[in-house]
């Protein structure tokens, strides 16, 4: 960059050392941020009235239905650890993110489980348009039994199989 518009700009990187370490599939981290306030985009409600007037086929219940519906989908192929049946509700960038962890758990010789899964809310908040595509985010929280199991024997190794965790994420629906 040499027209001023950075003050600064990497000009070589040298490596000192490399660690390979596996991804760290054991900890138990907390949520975090599930009960926040969620974050609503100004003005969505007059957005959504607009979109919802030049598609009157679209309705709140309607979407909540479809969120839902891959809610349940998404949880089942990640119990499973088997994603694809879900490649079709993923975008390329979510589905090659869920498939590095997938591929992590495998190699490590474990499973994530999160069983009876519970969509137990959810807000649109956020609605982004342009010429090509419409993007709805939603805030949902969820609950489910977060655990990990290794697959040779489907012994306990983190979480549990009866307690219920809570959690919250948004997520964008396009099309």
């Amino acid at each position: 960059v040499d027209n001023g518009r950075f003050d600064w700009q990497v000009d070589s990187i040298a490596i000192r050392s490399i660690d390979r370490r596996p991804p760290t599939l054991l900890d138990d981290v907390p949520e975090r941020g599930t009960d926040l306030s969620t974050y609503m985009q100004p003005g969505f409600d007059a957005a959504w009235l607009a979109l919802r007037n030049e598609d009157p086929a679209l309705s709140d219940g309607a979407v909540l239905a479809r969120t839902e519906h891959i809610f349940l989908e998404l949880n089942t192929a990640w119990s499973a650890n088997e994603l694809t049946p879900i490649r079709g509700l993923l975008s390329d960038g979510l589905y090659d993110s869920l498939t590095y962890w997938t591929d992590a758990y495998k190699k490590q010789g474990l499973r994530n489980v999160v069983a009876d899964p519970k969509l137990t809310h959810a807000v649109m908040c956020k609605l982004v348009r342009d010429k090509y595509y419409d993007a709805l985010t939603i805030r949902i929280w969820g609950t489910g039994k977060d655990h990990t199991i290794r697959t040779d024997d489907g012994s306990l190794v983190k979480g549990s199989k009866t307690r219920d965790r809570a959690y919250s994420e948004y997520w964008t629906l396009i099309r």
